[in-house]
């Protein structure tokens, strides 16, 4: 994996939000990060996707309601 500092200023001001808040929380799940990033419930789930499918910087865990992310680490 490569680190975050190297990706991150490639990042959209929204994705690099919701990292920082993931370096000071350890995980984040939708409702938290709809305000954080002032968008809708689902353009805040495709920002979490890209950043789990196509950045590869975060991972999601659980399903439905209970879903949240927290970052990825080098041996996941």
């Amino acid at each position: 994996m490569r680190p975050i500092t190297t990706d991150y200023g490639r990042l959209t001001p929204e994705k690099q939000k919701i990292l920082l808040y993931l370096l000071d929380h350890q995980t984040i799940n939708r409702g938290t990060a709809s305000p954080l990033i002032k968008a809708k419930s689902s353009k805040t789930s495709e920002i979490l996707a890209q950043l789990v499918d196509e950045d590869k910087l975060i991972i999601r865990q659980g399903k439905g309601p209970g879903t949240y992310y927290k970052l990825k680490q080098n041996n996941n």
